[in-house]
């Protein structure tokens, strides 16, 4: 699902740095919440 969100936000016409940055975050904004709640990744 990184990759599809890395991509949508490259064809909105984002630089790839930034794209990634984007992806990034999202990244460690769900890890975060796995660990907070101690639930396993879903796709």
């Amino acid at each position: 699902s990184f990759g599809a969100y890395l991509s949508k936000k490259i064809s909105e016409g984002k630089h790839y740095n930034v794209a990634v940055g984007h992806a990034a975050k999202k990244l460690i904004r769900t890890i975060y919440r796995m660990e907070l709640t101690g639930e396993a990744y879903r796709k």
